[in-house]
């Protein structure tokens, strides 16, 4: 038997097996008999050539045949599911969707005006927006389909992809410094007067990230502070703010946009401080409904 003899409802019932890690659960789910799940694993290990599970008493392992079987479904799933989307979108029977993962940075600094001009020509696609930080749950979620594309700050550590993740796209973001307007400190004019205070830096806080940013900070011979907070969460961050005195690194656009909102101020400091940089993925090859690529352009135009 070959591959392509695979169902699509097989692979649905095979998927639901493993995310509920019960044939059983599985089945009451789905509201379908047990031995008729049962069977649609039998077929599917028939046409690989393998065990997908391991039964046991209280449920099922997967092996590793099954681990990417259910890796590559998901994905196939979520490919068929927005077919059906598009199909209907173009039927006029419903607007379609358009799922998108970013960083922090970008949900707190774009995506507002981004997703009002998305909507002000696709007023009935449902839009799905899900935050994500680091690498690999960037290139987990593109493979296995959660998400159409993905927005997110980069670093070096970031490459080489994966042969099944592109970058569609990378954008240059200009950083500079902020406090508060009653910060001592705030008329600094060099990055060597502001070493020996706090810093909160609002970037992923992981711990490839912190060493990208210390790599980025040294190319300029500047160092990162000695006892910075690092926190991923631009609201906890601006709470934070609001409480305590602080320098912070922010990108110029989220100065441009939300320094007035919460009083913030930039530090006027000769030294320019490095770029970081905004990458936008999807899953290779990937064809994009004309949603998501109208999304993407809005992306790149408001970046």
């Amino acid at each position: 038997m070959h591959n392509e003899m695979m169902k699509i409802k097989q692979l649905r019932l095979f998927v639901a097996v493993v995310e509920s890690k019960s044939i059983h659960r599985a089945a009451s789910v789905l509201g379908i008999s047990q031995p008729a799940v049962s069977m649609a694993i039998r077929e599917l290990e028939t046409i690989y050539g393998g065990s997908l599970l391991i039964r046991k008493t209280k449920g099922v392992e997967i092996t590793t045949l099954g681990a990417l079987l259910h890796r590559r479904g998901r994905a196939i799933l979520a490919d068929m599911d927005r077919v059906g989307e598009e199909m209907a979108r173009l039927r006029s029977e419903k607007g379609g969707a358009v799922s998108i993962a970013i960083s922090s940075t970008i949900s707190s600094t774009v995506l507002p005006d981004v997703l009002l001009r998305f909507r002000e020509k696709m007023p009935n696609v449902q839009v799905r927006i899900g935050e994500i930080s680091g690498r690999a749950a960037l290139i987990d979620g593109l493979v296995e389909g959660e998400f159409d594309f993905a927005i997110a700050l980069t670093a070096p550590y970031f490459y080489p992809l994966p042969d099944e993740i592109e970058r569609l796209a990378e954008i240059d973001i200009p950083l500079i410094l902020g406090t508060g307007p009653n910060h001592p400190l705030a008329s600094s004019q060099s990055i060597s007067e502001l070493m020996g205070v706090d810093w909160l830096i609002p970037f992923e806080s992981t711990n490839l990230d912190e060493l990208s940013l210390e790599h980025d900070f040294a190319k300029f011979g500047l160092k990162v502070p000695n006892r910075p907070i690092r926190c991923h969460s631009y609201a906890a961050a601006m709470e934070f703010f609001g409480k305590m005195d602080l320098i912070g690194v922010f990108s110029k656009r989220f100065a441009d946009i939300q320094f007035e909102r919460y009083n913030l101020v930039q530090i006027k400091i000769r030294e320019t401080l490095p770029m970081r940089q905004v990458g936008v993925f999807q899953r290779q090859p990937y064809i994009q409904t004309e949603a998501a690529e109208y999304f993407i352009e809005c992306f790149k135009a408001g970046l």
